[in-house]
C-alpha cells in the first residue's frame, strides 16, 4: 500500500496538516491532522509498503511494545482507508 497521487502533507503553524491537490482537492471534504507518529508513516507511505514493514519501522523508531506499534499503525492506516487515501 501507499499513499495516492494527490495528497501532499505540509506543516502549518506548527501542525502536520494533509492537503488534497488538483482534481483531489475537488471531491475530498475537511482537513485530516496527524501527529509525529502519522507523519514518520506518512513518510513510509511515499513508497509501496506493508503493514509489516511499517509496524518494523514504528518499533525501530520509538520504544514501545509490538502489540502498541500494530494498534498504532492499524489505527492510521483505517483514517486514511476513511478518506481514501491509499492506493
Amino acid at each position: 500500500m501507499r499513499i495516492k497521487e494527490g495528497y501532499v502533507l505540509r506543516e502549518v503553524v506548527g501542525q502536520n496538516i494533509v492537503v488534497p491537490t488538483g482534481e483531489v482537492a475537488l471531491n475530498f471534504n475537511g482537513v485530516i491532522n496527524i501527529n509525529a507518529t502519522g507523519k514518520f508513516l506518512w513518510e513510509k507511505l511515499q513508497k509501496e509498503c506493508s503493514f509489516s514493514e511499517l509496524v518494523q519501522a514504528v518499533l525501530d523508531k520509538y520504544e514501545i511494545n509490538q502489540k502498541t506499534a500494530e494498534k498504532d499503525v492499524e489505527e492510521f492506516l483505517n483514517i486514511l482507508k476513511a478518506k481514501n487515501i491509499l492506493a
